[in-house]
């Protein structure tokens, strides 16, 4: 299914701090990386061509991190602040993936930061 990804948007942050978001799309393979300030002010935003054999490293790592069985909601309860994310992954044959958070993260999500930041050669997480 992971060879079959035709986007995938993320996003991680929170309001009193930094917070990053990208869209990427494997078909043109490229990449648009945006950065916001406090109170997701934004701050900039960059078009990133992506070279293909990262394509390849990260969506080998997407299968190894098994992010088809991440769960739709990581929810921490009563914590109002914090770091908030979230996933959409769309799909040739128009199936979504979406998963996202608020203080709780799925096991693999530092590595599926790392993953963005190779692909895209920029912060993110």
């Amino acid at each position: 299914m992971i060879d079959k990804i035709k986007t995938l948007n993320a996003s991680v942050g929170g309001y009193m701090g930094y917070s990053f978001a990208v869209e990427i799309n494997f078909q043109k393979t490229l990449a648009e990386y945006k950065v916001f300030d406090r109170g997701y002010e934004p701050k900039s935003t960059k078009t990133v061509k992506l070279l293909k054999i990262k394509i390849a490293n990260f969506l080998k790592t997407l299968n190894t991190i098994k992010i088809t069985e991440w769960k739709e909601c990581y929810p921490n309860p009563g914590i109002m602040d914090g770091t908030n994310w979230g996933i959409e992954i769309n799909f040739n044959n128009n199936e979504k993936l979406i998963s996202s958070g608020d203080n709780a993260f799925p096991r693999q999500w530092k590595t599926f930061c790392n993953g963005i930041q190779e692909l895209i050669g920029k912060d993110f997480g």
